[in-house]
């Protein structure tokens, strides 16, 4: 026995070889890990309209998972109480009462010389650990009423910003842990006037897709409509089956869980969708159906 009195110092205990351990029974219980991302306290890590609802969150996200050092871009800087407020919350998200440095940055990586200038305002912090980009701009229209300037505002923040920061940071900072798109489900899936906005995204994931080929990090987030902050939070009235989603919000609990799932990933482009209720779905489907028949009967009937 371990606590006889012939048992002087240390006790050591072999444990057997991996090697002469049996293959696992066909009975054998798969249990999957449940993955938790962690952040260098001693790198920066720059959030490209990181003073947006989803930017906002995600660097709380990142403060409670050991981030202590964060540059929110923003060209208009903090504009109202609920921006000022949250950020005061990212400070003071560390547990061991360790403040969380939170610089806000006004560079616009839309050109080349702003990219520059924005990596190299964040290196004074700390080597950059991770580059998150959350810039959106919203310019809805059918295509026969889009115009090169309403393509060029949607396309700027996103697709211009994102391929000027993959050309500036391979150059000044290659050893990058993270580059992250937030993109969207418009890429793929397409809906009803935001051909730009589609447009500007699947260019972002062929951006993360390139990076990848190349050996560096990149993975695009196509997440769908987020219900509690951001753009649709703030339009919550619209209907999101008027504009071609059969599809539901997702809320910011959720966005979390699926976030710390997707950077764990080796791929370069992800997506999270929340199905409509089933009882919704049947009756979207009932209606389809209806007018599909309504349609055919009329055209039967113009006939004869």
């Amino acid at each position: 026995m371990l606590n006889q009195e012939e048992n002087i110092g240390k006790v050591l205990i072999r444990i057997r070889d991996q090697t002469n351990i049996a293959e696992p029974s066909s009975t054998a219980i798969k249990i999957s890990a449940k993955p938790k991302t962690l952040f260098d306290l001693n790198k920066c890590y720059i959030l490209v309209g990181g003073l947006g609802g989803l930017g906002l969150e995600v660097a709380y996200w990142m403060a409670i998972r050991g981030a202590r050092k964060l540059v929110l871009v923003s060209r208009s800087g903090i504009k109202n109480e609920y921006q000022y407020v949250f950020v005061k919350r990212i400070e003071n998200a560390a547990k061991n009462n360790e403040p969380v440095k939170v610089e806000i940055s006004t560079s616009d990586p839309t050109s080349l010389k702003g990219a520059e200038q924005l990596i190299m305002e964040s290196e004074k912090l700390g080597p950059i650990g991770g580059l998150f980009h959350f810039a959106t701009v919203l310019s809805d229209a059918f295509i026969e009423d889009q115009t090169p300037e309403s393509f060029k505002k949607v396309c700027a923040p996103k697709m211009y910003a994102l391929g000027h920061l993959d050309v500036v940071t391979r150059k000044m900072c290659p050893e990058l842990d993270y580059f992250v798109a937030f993109s969207s489900q418009s890429s793929a899936r397409g809906f009803l006037g935001q051909n730009n906005y589609g447009y500007a995204n699947s260019v972002m994931e062929h951006i993360c897709e390139k990076r990848r080929r190349d050996g560096f990090p990149g993975q695009a987030i196509a997440y769908g409509p987020i219900g509690d902050v951001g753009l649709w939070a703030q339009n919550e009235h619209v209907d999101l089956t008027s504009i071609g989603m059969v599809i539901n919000t997702q809320r910011i609990p959720s966005c979390m869980e699926v976030l710390d799932r997707f950077l764990s990933l080796d791929y370069p482009i992800v997506t999270s969708i929340v199905r409509l209720e089933t009882t919704e779905q049947a009756g979207l489907c009932n209606l389809y159906f209806y007018f599909i028949s309504l349609i055919c009967f009329m055209i039967f009937n113009f006939r004869k």
